[in-house]
Protein backbone atom coordinates (compact mmCIF):
# COMPACT_ATOMS: atom_id res chain seq x y z
CA UNK A 1 0.00 0.00 0.00
CA UNK A 2 1.37 3.40 -0.97
CA UNK A 3 1.81 6.31 1.45
CA UNK A 4 -0.58 8.29 -0.70
CA UNK A 5 -3.36 5.71 -0.22
CA UNK A 6 -2.74 5.69 3.53
CA UNK A 7 -2.98 9.48 3.66
CA UNK A 8 -6.30 9.38 1.83
CA UNK A 9 -7.76 7.12 4.51
CA UNK A 10 -6.55 9.36 7.32
CA UNK A 11 -7.89 12.50 5.64
CA UNK A 12 -11.50 11.26 5.41
CA UNK A 13 -13.69 13.60 7.47
CA UNK A 14 -17.14 12.11 7.84
CA UNK A 15 -20.07 14.43 8.41
CA UNK A 16 -23.78 13.93 8.00
CA UNK A 17 -25.52 15.65 5.09
CA UNK A 18 -28.13 18.23 6.02
CA UNK A 19 -30.92 15.73 5.36
CA UNK A 20 -33.38 13.76 7.43
CA UNK A 21 -32.28 10.16 7.88
CA UNK A 22 -34.14 6.89 8.36
CA UNK A 23 -33.21 4.27 10.94
CA UNK A 24 -34.04 0.64 10.04
CA UNK A 25 -33.44 -2.42 12.20
CA UNK A 26 -33.37 -5.89 10.68
CA UNK A 27 -33.00 -7.23 14.23
CA UNK A 28 -36.15 -5.50 15.53
CA UNK A 29 -38.07 -6.46 12.39
CA UNK A 30 -37.63 -10.16 13.10
CA UNK A 31 -38.41 -9.54 16.76
CA UNK A 32 -41.76 -8.18 15.52
CA UNK A 33 -41.08 -4.78 17.02
CA UNK A 34 -41.19 -1.39 15.32
CA UNK A 35 -38.10 -1.62 13.08
CA UNK A 36 -38.00 1.91 11.65
CA UNK A 37 -37.74 5.51 12.81
CA UNK A 38 -36.73 8.88 11.45
CA UNK A 39 -33.84 11.12 12.50
CA UNK A 40 -34.62 14.74 11.68
CA UNK A 41 -31.70 17.00 10.86
CA UNK A 42 -30.42 19.02 13.82
CA UNK A 43 -32.28 16.76 16.29
CA UNK A 44 -30.51 15.27 19.31
CA UNK A 45 -30.08 11.93 17.53
CA UNK A 46 -28.67 13.73 14.47
CA UNK A 47 -26.12 15.65 16.55
CA UNK A 48 -25.11 12.54 18.50
CA UNK A 49 -24.65 10.62 15.25
CA UNK A 50 -22.48 13.39 13.83
CA UNK A 51 -20.34 13.24 16.97
CA UNK A 52 -20.07 9.46 16.61
CA UNK A 53 -18.94 9.77 12.97
CA UNK A 54 -16.30 12.37 13.83
CA UNK A 55 -14.56 9.82 16.09
CA UNK A 56 -14.60 6.90 13.65
CA UNK A 57 -11.19 5.73 12.47
CA UNK A 58 -9.71 2.73 10.70
CA UNK A 59 -12.12 2.93 7.77
CA UNK A 60 -10.84 1.48 4.50
CA UNK A 61 -12.02 2.24 0.99
CA UNK A 62 -13.80 -0.79 -0.48
CA UNK A 63 -15.61 -1.77 -3.67
CA UNK A 64 -18.61 -3.28 -1.88
CA UNK A 65 -20.23 -3.55 1.54
CA UNK A 66 -20.26 -7.33 1.85
CA UNK A 67 -22.36 -8.01 4.95
CA UNK A 68 -25.97 -8.01 6.10
CA UNK A 69 -26.58 -5.19 8.59
CA UNK A 70 -28.45 -5.46 11.86
CA UNK A 71 -29.10 -1.70 11.71
CA UNK A 72 -29.07 0.79 8.85
CA UNK A 73 -29.16 4.60 8.85
CA UNK A 74 -29.82 6.08 5.42
CA UNK A 75 -30.64 9.30 3.57
CA UNK A 76 -30.44 10.29 -0.09
CA UNK A 77 -26.66 10.76 0.04
CA UNK A 78 -25.50 8.87 3.15
CA UNK A 79 -25.74 5.34 4.53
CA UNK A 80 -24.35 3.64 7.63
CA UNK A 81 -24.65 -0.15 8.00
CA UNK A 82 -23.56 -2.12 11.05
CA UNK A 83 -23.72 -5.60 12.54
CA UNK A 84 -21.76 -7.25 15.33
CA UNK A 85 -18.65 -7.65 13.19
CA UNK A 86 -18.52 -4.94 10.51
CA UNK A 87 -19.41 -1.30 9.91
CA UNK A 88 -19.91 0.24 6.49
CA UNK A 89 -20.26 3.86 5.37
CA UNK A 90 -21.48 4.98 1.96
CA UNK A 91 -21.90 8.52 0.72
CA UNK A 92 -22.26 10.50 -2.48
CA UNK A 93 -19.53 13.13 -2.73
CA UNK A 94 -19.68 16.53 -4.44
CA UNK A 95 -18.68 14.92 -7.75
CA UNK A 96 -21.61 12.47 -7.51
CA UNK A 97 -19.18 9.62 -6.88
CA UNK A 98 -20.41 6.74 -4.71
CA UNK A 99 -17.79 6.26 -1.95
CA UNK A 100 -17.76 3.07 0.16
CA UNK A 101 -15.80 2.58 3.39
CA UNK A 102 -15.70 -0.37 5.77
CA UNK A 103 -14.03 -1.60 8.96
CA UNK A 104 -14.17 -4.59 11.26
CA UNK A 105 -15.58 -3.76 14.70
CA UNK A 106 -15.80 -5.25 18.17
CA UNK A 107 -19.24 -6.70 18.88
CA UNK A 108 -19.84 -3.95 21.48
CA UNK A 109 -19.65 -1.28 18.77
CA UNK A 110 -23.27 -1.77 17.77
CA UNK A 111 -24.36 -0.75 21.27
CA UNK A 112 -22.63 2.60 20.76
CA UNK A 113 -25.52 3.49 18.44
CA UNK A 114 -28.31 2.85 20.93
CA UNK A 115 -28.87 6.60 21.17
CA UNK A 116 -30.19 6.58 17.59
CA UNK A 117 -33.19 4.43 18.45
CA UNK A 118 -33.69 6.16 21.80
CA UNK A 119 -33.65 9.73 20.46
CA UNK A 120 -35.27 9.18 17.05
CA UNK A 121 -38.50 11.06 16.85
CA UNK A 122 -41.15 9.01 15.11
CA UNK A 123 -41.84 5.83 13.18
CA UNK A 124 -41.81 5.82 9.40
CA UNK A 125 -44.74 4.96 7.17
CA UNK A 126 -43.37 2.44 4.68
CA UNK A 127 -46.39 2.47 2.37
CA UNK A 128 -44.58 4.24 -0.44
CA UNK A 129 -46.02 3.78 -3.90
CA UNK A 130 -43.42 1.57 -5.55
CA UNK A 131 -44.35 -1.78 -7.06
CA UNK A 132 -41.95 -4.43 -8.26
CA UNK A 133 -42.10 -7.36 -10.66
CA UNK A 134 -39.70 -10.24 -10.16
CA UNK A 135 -39.03 -13.49 -8.32
CA UNK A 136 -38.77 -14.21 -4.60
CA UNK A 137 -37.08 -17.27 -3.11
CA UNK A 138 -38.32 -18.63 0.22
CA UNK A 139 -36.07 -19.55 3.15
CA UNK A 140 -36.44 -20.10 6.89
CA UNK A 141 -34.41 -20.02 10.09
CA UNK A 142 -35.00 -20.77 13.77
CA UNK A 143 -35.10 -17.65 15.94
CA UNK A 144 -33.59 -18.34 19.35
CA UNK A 145 -36.19 -16.67 21.58
CA UNK A 146 -37.12 -18.01 25.01
CA UNK A 147 -39.41 -20.23 22.96
CA UNK A 148 -37.60 -21.01 19.67
CA UNK A 149 -39.71 -20.44 16.57
CA UNK A 150 -39.27 -20.91 12.85
CA UNK A 151 -39.26 -17.72 10.79
CA UNK A 152 -40.10 -17.81 7.09
CA UNK A 153 -38.69 -15.06 4.91
CA UNK A 154 -38.26 -14.24 1.23
CA UNK A 155 -35.45 -12.60 -0.70
CA UNK A 156 -35.41 -11.20 -4.23
CA UNK A 157 -33.44 -12.92 -6.96
CA UNK A 158 -32.84 -12.50 -10.68
CA UNK A 159 -34.23 -9.76 -12.93
CA UNK A 160 -36.57 -7.16 -11.40
CA UNK A 161 -38.41 -4.06 -12.61
CA UNK A 162 -39.86 -1.35 -10.35
CA UNK A 163 -42.62 1.15 -11.07
CA UNK A 164 -44.03 4.25 -9.36
CA UNK A 165 -47.72 4.91 -8.65
CA UNK A 166 -48.15 6.17 -12.23
CA UNK A 167 -46.92 2.80 -13.49
CA UNK A 168 -43.77 4.44 -14.86
CA UNK A 169 -40.57 2.39 -14.90
CA UNK A 170 -38.11 3.76 -12.33
CA UNK A 171 -35.54 0.95 -12.04
CA UNK A 172 -34.55 -2.36 -13.63
CA UNK A 173 -31.74 -4.81 -13.05
CA UNK A 174 -30.56 -8.10 -11.58
CA UNK A 175 -30.23 -8.56 -7.83
CA UNK A 176 -27.01 -9.96 -6.39
CA UNK A 177 -27.59 -12.57 -3.66
CA UNK A 178 -25.43 -13.19 -0.62
CA UNK A 179 -25.47 -15.22 2.58
CA UNK A 180 -24.34 -13.83 5.92
CA UNK A 181 -24.49 -14.99 9.54
CA UNK A 182 -26.96 -13.12 11.72
CA UNK A 183 -26.36 -13.17 15.46
CA UNK A 184 -29.40 -13.28 17.75
CA UNK A 185 -28.30 -11.42 20.89
CA UNK A 186 -31.25 -12.56 23.00
CA UNK A 187 -30.96 -16.23 22.06
CA UNK A 188 -27.14 -16.22 21.86
CA UNK A 189 -26.96 -18.10 18.57
CA UNK A 190 -26.11 -17.53 14.91
CA UNK A 191 -27.99 -18.53 11.78
CA UNK A 192 -27.42 -17.92 8.05
CA UNK A 193 -29.58 -15.33 6.28
CA UNK A 194 -29.80 -14.89 2.51
CA UNK A 195 -30.33 -11.36 1.25
CA UNK A 196 -30.51 -9.28 -1.93
CA UNK A 197 -28.35 -6.32 -2.91
CA UNK A 198 -28.44 -3.82 -5.75
CA UNK A 199 -25.18 -3.00 -7.50
CA UNK A 200 -26.09 0.36 -9.09
CA UNK A 201 -23.50 -0.18 -11.83
CA UNK A 202 -25.51 -3.20 -13.01
CA UNK A 203 -28.87 -1.42 -12.88
CA UNK A 204 -30.68 1.34 -14.76
CA UNK A 205 -32.67 4.07 -13.01
CA UNK A 206 -35.06 6.50 -14.69
CA UNK A 207 -36.79 9.82 -14.00
CA UNK A 208 -40.32 10.73 -15.11
CA UNK A 209 -38.95 11.70 -18.54
CA UNK A 210 -37.54 8.17 -19.01
CA UNK A 211 -34.00 9.57 -18.80
CA UNK A 212 -31.23 7.61 -17.10
CA UNK A 213 -30.34 9.05 -13.68
CA UNK A 214 -28.08 8.29 -10.73
CA UNK A 215 -30.08 6.72 -7.87
CA UNK A 216 -30.12 8.04 -4.33
CA UNK A 217 -28.90 5.75 -1.57
CA UNK A 218 -32.35 5.90 0.04
CA UNK A 219 -34.00 4.69 -3.19
CA UNK A 220 -31.59 1.77 -3.49
CA UNK A 221 -32.23 0.84 0.12
CA UNK A 222 -35.99 1.11 -0.35
CA UNK A 223 -35.94 -1.21 -3.37
CA UNK A 224 -33.78 -3.72 -1.50
CA UNK A 225 -36.25 -3.73 1.42
CA UNK A 226 -39.48 -4.18 -0.54
CA UNK A 227 -41.24 -7.25 0.82
CA UNK A 228 -43.32 -9.94 -0.80
CA UNK A 229 -47.07 -9.33 -0.58
CA UNK A 230 -48.77 -11.84 1.69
Amino acid sequence: MSCKQEQVKKSIQLQLPKENLEFHSFYLEFKRKNPSKIITKNSKAYKELNRYLSKLDGLRVTHKIDFHPSHTIVSDSFKLSINLYKLGIEYINKNNKHIKLMKHVHYNEIFSLRFVERFSEKAINHKKMINGLGKFNKEEFILCDSIPRTIDYHYKTGMWTFYNNKKELIAEGVFDNYTDLFYDIDGDCEFPVKYSKIDPYKWKFYNDKKELILPTLSLIHQLERIKRLK
